[in-house]
């Protein structure tokens, strides 16, 4: 165990779901979260920086990620549910992590820093994959210009069409 004297500064990442309060029947894995923030802050004080995070946006990563996961079914033309009426969901570019932490950690700022990413309907998100799919793969240019901006950065950036299958199993960055 790392003694807390021995430590100059301690970053956990953690979820913005921890935003709002917890119920029983919330999973194990959040309040474990919510524990670890807990002691970390009781432990560390002033040398830990707690980041919560939304849905992460980047190349390669864990194929269930709701980003990946969503692209991976349009691109397949895999079925799968989405309900309608405001299920919302933040996401985040990965590239805006790190320089986040690094202001922080240089100011010596300390607690909890709460991320923000853009805030969509996931039928949004869902949308506007399926124009962008269909752009990557021979559509009108115009399929994309109702896409807000943010999101469409997010698309070119990270949502990559193989060339060969055009099934969308590379995520790789450009």
């Amino acid at each position: 165990m790392l003694k807390a004297e021995a430590t100059t500064r301690l970053v956990y990442f953690s979820t913005s779901r921890l935003d709002m309060p917890l119920t029983a029947g919330d999973r194990r894995y959040f309040h474990h979260k919510r524990a670890v923030e807990e002691w970390l802050l009781s432990n560390y004080a002033e040398r830990a920086l707690i980041v919560r995070l939304p849905h992460i946006v980047g190349a390669g990563g864990h194929p269930n990620t709701v980003f990946n996961y969503l692209w991976r079914s349009v691109c397949a033309h895999e079925p799968f549910v989405v309900y309608a009426g405001g299920e919302r969901r933040d996401l985040l570019d990965v590239a805006e992590v790190a320089p986040a932490v690094l202001t922080h950690l240089e100011t010596r700022r300390h607690g909890v820093l709460r991320l923000r990413g853009i805030s969509l309907e996931v039928t949004e998100i869902v949308r506007a994959m399926q124009q962008h799919h269909e752009h990557l793969v021979g559509g009108e240019a115009a399929a994309v210009s109702d896409i807000p901006a943010s999101l469409r950065r997010l698309l070119r950036r990270y949502a990559i069409t193989d060339p060969n299958t055009h099934r969308g199993t590379r995520f790789l960055s450009r």
